[in-house]
């Protein structure tokens, strides 16, 4: 239970308030929830549906553990690849972060964290490979953002928003695996250099 309300704060650092920003996809959010997500939250427990600007903080804890952290197995997986693939799922989606991952350890990539997923994480760990597991994996998300832009340049204007985000996940690996931090270069030699400012 710890690791995970030490990623959540991670998590809480980068929401912001409440906004409704027309850039960012989801409309309006609160802590980084957005109103679908919550709208969905509520219906599946016979609640009423109420703006997101009221949401709770028990209730936001409980949409990130539940949503993110337990839909992705974050429990099962080492430190620091939980807080990596938790992370990914809140921006990206479960199915996204999961699929990422799987392609990774080099299983199918089918958004379903299966028992060959596991193992294959099982394995790596054991070969005390997961540095290399979460190098591989920001490169997979870096080059999605990449291809992003390439194929869509208006989304250029979220690139300082992604190189942020990508920067201070890589300061919070850094700073709780501080004996392993050298081997992991600074997020913006991973970045095009459209993202670097």
């Amino acid at each position: 239970m710890k690791r995970f309300t030490d990623c959540l704060q991670h998590a809480l650092t980068l929401a912001e308030g409440f906004t409704d920003n027309h850039v960012n996809p989801g409309g309006a959010r609160n802590f980084g929830i957005t109103q679908a997500v919550y709208n969905s939250w509520n219906a599946l427990r016979g609640l009423p549906l109420l703006s997101v600007r009221e949401i709770t903080p028990a209730d936001v804890r409980d949409v990130y553990k539940e949503r993110y952290w337990t839909a992705c197995r974050c429990e099962d997986l080492p430190s620091p690849l939980d807080l990596v693939v938790f992370d990914t799922a809140i921006a990206h989606g479960v199915n996204r972060a999961i699929k990422w991952l799987q392609h990774c350890v080099g299983v199918p990539a089918t958004g379903i964290l299966c028992d060959a997923t596991m193992y294959a994480i099982k394995g790596i760990a054991i070969d005390r490979r997961i540095d290399h597991l979460v190098e591989s994996y920001l490169d997979a998300r870096t080059a999605f953002y990449a291809g992003e832009i390439a194929r869509d340049p208006c989304k250029k204007i979220r690139a300082k928003e992604w190189s942020h985000r990508m920067n201070t996940l890589q300061g919070e690996i850094g700073d709780s695996h501080s004996d392993n931090h050298a081997k992991h270069p600074a997020i913006k030699a991973h970045l095009p250099k459209q993202f670097c400012f």
